[in-house]
Protein backbone atom coordinates (compact mmCIF):
# COMPACT_ATOMS: atom_id res chain seq x y z
CA UNK A 1 0.00 0.00 0.00
CA UNK A 2 2.61 2.66 0.62
CA UNK A 3 4.57 1.92 -2.14
CA UNK A 4 1.32 2.11 -4.43
CA UNK A 5 0.82 5.90 -3.04
CA UNK A 6 4.05 6.88 -4.50
CA UNK A 7 5.35 10.32 -3.49
CA UNK A 8 1.92 11.92 -2.61
CA UNK A 9 1.92 13.70 1.09
CA UNK A 10 -1.35 14.22 1.31
CA UNK A 11 -3.81 11.02 0.75
CA UNK A 12 -7.59 10.56 1.29
CA UNK A 13 -8.87 7.10 3.24
CA UNK A 14 -12.20 6.33 2.91
CA UNK A 15 -13.57 3.59 4.80
CA UNK A 16 -10.53 3.81 7.50
CA UNK A 17 -9.91 0.90 8.97
CA UNK A 18 -6.98 -0.52 10.79
CA UNK A 19 -4.14 1.04 8.39
CA UNK A 20 -3.22 4.35 6.81
CA UNK A 21 0.70 6.19 6.41
CA UNK A 22 1.64 7.82 9.32
CA UNK A 23 4.47 9.86 6.52
CA UNK A 24 1.94 12.00 5.17
CA UNK A 25 -0.78 14.31 5.47
CA UNK A 26 -3.92 11.63 5.47
CA UNK A 27 -7.48 12.84 5.67
CA UNK A 28 -9.94 9.52 6.91
CA UNK A 29 -13.75 9.60 5.93
CA UNK A 30 -15.50 6.92 7.76
CA UNK A 31 -19.59 6.71 8.23
CA UNK A 32 -19.84 4.31 11.17
CA UNK A 33 -19.95 6.44 14.71
CA UNK A 34 -18.23 3.50 16.12
CA UNK A 35 -15.39 3.19 13.95
CA UNK A 36 -14.61 7.03 14.39
CA UNK A 37 -14.81 6.61 17.65
CA UNK A 38 -12.28 3.70 18.07
CA UNK A 39 -9.79 6.13 16.08
CA UNK A 40 -6.35 5.94 17.63
CA UNK A 41 -5.85 8.72 19.52
CA UNK A 42 -2.41 9.34 18.21
CA UNK A 43 -4.28 10.21 14.72
CA UNK A 44 -6.40 13.25 13.60
CA UNK A 45 -10.33 12.25 13.78
CA UNK A 46 -11.96 11.25 10.67
CA UNK A 47 -14.75 12.55 9.05
CA UNK A 48 -18.35 11.62 8.49
CA UNK A 49 -18.99 11.09 5.12
CA UNK A 50 -19.79 8.37 2.92
CA UNK A 51 -17.35 6.96 -0.42
CA UNK A 52 -20.34 7.65 -2.54
CA UNK A 53 -20.23 11.53 -1.79
CA UNK A 54 -17.09 12.72 -0.48
CA UNK A 55 -17.00 16.88 0.33
CA UNK A 56 -14.04 17.73 -1.94
CA UNK A 57 -13.36 19.18 -5.36
CA UNK A 58 -12.15 17.32 -8.00
CA UNK A 59 -8.07 16.76 -7.57
CA UNK A 60 -7.56 17.95 -3.90
CA UNK A 61 -5.39 14.79 -2.62
CA UNK A 62 -2.67 13.62 -3.87
CA UNK A 63 -3.92 9.66 -3.62
CA UNK A 64 -6.37 8.06 -2.54
CA UNK A 65 -6.90 4.51 -1.18
CA UNK A 66 -9.74 2.22 0.92
CA UNK A 67 -8.30 -0.70 2.33
CA UNK A 68 -10.49 -4.18 3.46
CA UNK A 69 -14.08 -1.35 2.88
CA UNK A 70 -15.44 -1.46 -1.08
CA UNK A 71 -17.79 -4.80 -0.74
CA UNK A 72 -20.05 -2.54 2.06
CA UNK A 73 -20.34 0.52 0.08
CA UNK A 74 -24.12 0.99 -1.30
CA UNK A 75 -22.74 1.60 -4.31
CA UNK A 76 -19.31 0.42 -5.29
CA UNK A 77 -19.17 1.91 -8.62
CA UNK A 78 -20.25 5.75 -7.47
CA UNK A 79 -17.78 5.36 -4.56
CA UNK A 80 -14.72 4.21 -7.03
CA UNK A 81 -15.60 7.17 -9.49
CA UNK A 82 -15.91 9.77 -6.03
CA UNK A 83 -12.10 8.33 -5.08
CA UNK A 84 -10.40 9.05 -8.87
CA UNK A 85 -12.59 12.23 -9.13
CA UNK A 86 -10.88 13.55 -5.83
CA UNK A 87 -7.03 11.93 -6.80
CA UNK A 88 -5.19 13.85 -9.12
CA UNK A 89 -2.56 10.54 -8.98
CA UNK A 90 -2.91 6.99 -8.11
CA UNK A 91 -6.22 5.33 -6.60
CA UNK A 92 -5.20 2.36 -4.08
CA UNK A 93 -7.89 -0.03 -3.35
CA UNK A 94 -6.88 -3.36 -0.83
CA UNK A 95 -9.75 -5.70 -1.19
CA UNK A 96 -10.55 -9.41 -1.47
CA UNK A 97 -10.95 -11.22 -4.71
CA UNK A 98 -14.05 -13.17 -4.51
CA UNK A 99 -12.88 -15.51 -7.03
CA UNK A 100 -10.69 -16.85 -5.38
CA UNK A 101 -12.18 -17.44 -1.76
CA UNK A 102 -11.88 -20.79 -2.45
CA UNK A 103 -8.24 -21.23 -1.77
CA UNK A 104 -8.87 -20.44 1.64
CA UNK A 105 -9.13 -23.19 4.17
CA UNK A 106 -12.01 -22.88 5.18
CA UNK A 107 -13.78 -23.57 1.59
CA UNK A 108 -13.35 -26.91 2.30
CA UNK A 109 -15.24 -26.72 5.73
CA UNK A 110 -18.09 -23.91 4.60
CA UNK A 111 -18.48 -24.08 1.50
CA UNK A 112 -21.98 -22.12 2.02
CA UNK A 113 -19.66 -19.60 3.97
CA UNK A 114 -17.50 -19.15 0.95
CA UNK A 115 -20.30 -18.90 -2.00
CA UNK A 116 -22.45 -16.57 0.30
CA UNK A 117 -18.82 -13.87 0.80
CA UNK A 118 -18.20 -14.19 -2.83
CA UNK A 119 -20.89 -12.47 -3.97
CA UNK A 120 -20.36 -9.36 -1.54
CA UNK A 121 -17.23 -8.24 -3.40
CA UNK A 122 -16.94 -6.85 -6.34
CA UNK A 123 -15.12 -8.24 -9.10
CA UNK A 124 -11.46 -7.09 -9.41
CA UNK A 125 -11.89 -5.89 -13.42
CA UNK A 126 -14.69 -3.65 -12.38
CA UNK A 127 -12.52 -2.09 -10.15
CA UNK A 128 -9.79 -1.22 -12.34
CA UNK A 129 -12.03 -0.18 -14.92
CA UNK A 130 -13.28 2.44 -12.70
CA UNK A 131 -10.37 3.59 -11.04
CA UNK A 132 -8.00 4.90 -13.97
CA UNK A 133 -6.48 4.41 -17.64
CA UNK A 134 -3.42 2.67 -16.57
CA UNK A 135 -3.95 0.15 -13.17
CA UNK A 136 -2.20 -2.84 -11.69
CA UNK A 137 -3.18 -5.75 -10.01
CA UNK A 138 -1.00 -7.07 -7.00
CA UNK A 139 -0.88 -10.25 -5.06
CA UNK A 140 -0.30 -9.80 -1.48
CA UNK A 141 1.12 -12.51 0.37
CA UNK A 142 0.14 -13.64 3.77
CA UNK A 143 3.06 -13.00 6.20
CA UNK A 144 4.76 -16.13 7.47
CA UNK A 145 3.17 -15.22 11.08
CA UNK A 146 -0.13 -15.96 10.29
CA UNK A 147 -1.27 -19.29 11.01
CA UNK A 148 -4.44 -21.83 11.06
CA UNK A 149 -5.09 -24.80 12.23
CA UNK A 150 -7.46 -27.55 12.00
CA UNK A 151 -8.68 -30.67 14.10
CA UNK A 152 -6.62 -33.67 11.62
CA UNK A 153 -5.28 -31.69 8.61
CA UNK A 154 -4.10 -27.81 8.08
CA UNK A 155 -4.47 -26.63 4.65
CA UNK A 156 -2.65 -24.03 3.74
CA UNK A 157 -3.83 -21.38 1.51
CA UNK A 158 -1.81 -20.76 -1.79
CA UNK A 159 -1.88 -18.46 -4.67
CA UNK A 160 -3.92 -18.85 -7.59
CA UNK A 161 -1.02 -19.97 -9.89
CA UNK A 162 0.36 -22.39 -7.10
CA UNK A 163 -0.94 -25.91 -6.55
CA UNK A 164 -2.97 -27.31 -3.46
CA UNK A 165 -1.02 -28.90 -1.51
CA UNK A 166 -2.62 -30.11 2.44
CA UNK A 167 -0.56 -30.36 5.47
CA UNK A 168 -1.22 -33.67 6.41
CA UNK A 169 -0.74 -34.82 11.02
CA UNK A 170 2.93 -34.53 12.67
CA UNK A 171 2.10 -37.39 14.68
CA UNK A 172 -0.58 -40.14 14.01
CA UNK A 173 -4.05 -40.47 15.77
CA UNK A 174 -5.52 -37.30 13.61
CA UNK A 175 -3.55 -34.88 16.05
CA UNK A 176 -3.53 -31.61 15.32
CA UNK A 177 -0.63 -29.38 13.05
CA UNK A 178 -0.22 -26.48 12.88
CA UNK A 179 0.85 -25.00 9.42
CA UNK A 180 1.54 -21.20 8.18
CA UNK A 181 -0.38 -20.04 5.69
CA UNK A 182 1.47 -18.99 2.42
CA UNK A 183 0.56 -15.74 1.01
CA UNK A 184 -2.61 -15.63 -0.98
CA UNK A 185 -3.80 -13.04 -3.14
CA UNK A 186 -5.17 -11.77 -6.21
CA UNK A 187 -5.44 -8.47 -7.36
CA UNK A 188 -8.04 -5.44 -7.63
CA UNK A 189 -6.68 -2.65 -10.04
CA UNK A 190 -5.58 0.09 -8.43
CA UNK A 191 -3.14 -0.60 -5.59
CA UNK A 192 -3.43 -3.67 -3.01
CA UNK A 193 -4.85 -5.93 -1.07
CA UNK A 194 -4.77 -8.39 1.30
CA UNK A 195 -5.58 -9.48 4.83
CA UNK A 196 -4.69 -12.94 6.52
CA UNK A 197 -7.33 -15.82 6.13
CA UNK A 198 -8.14 -14.96 2.38
CA UNK A 199 -7.49 -13.85 -0.81
CA UNK A 200 -6.91 -10.56 -1.44
CA UNK A 201 -5.76 -7.93 -4.12
CA UNK A 202 -4.29 -4.88 -4.27
CA UNK A 203 -5.08 -2.53 -7.26
CA UNK A 204 -3.73 0.38 -8.07
CA UNK A 205 -4.32 3.51 -10.82
CA UNK A 206 -1.16 6.10 -11.06
CA UNK A 207 -3.51 8.09 -13.90
CA UNK A 208 -7.18 8.73 -14.29
CA UNK A 209 -8.65 7.90 -17.72
CA UNK A 210 -11.37 10.53 -19.42
CA UNK A 211 -14.17 7.89 -18.69
CA UNK A 212 -13.74 7.67 -14.83
CA UNK A 213 -13.02 11.56 -14.49
CA UNK A 214 -16.57 11.83 -16.87
CA UNK A 215 -18.23 9.38 -14.92
CA UNK A 216 -19.43 7.97 -18.01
Amino acid sequence: MHAALGQGRTVINVGAGSYEPEDRHVVAVEPSAAMRAQRPRHLAPALDGIAERLPFDDDSFDAAMATVTVHQWNDTEQGLRELRRVSRGPVVILTFDGDALDLLWLAEYAPELIAAERRRYPPIDLIASLVGARTEVLPVAIPSTAWTASPRRTTPVRNASSTRRSARPSRPGGSSTTTPRRGPSTGCGVTSTAAPGTTASVTYASSPSSSARSGS
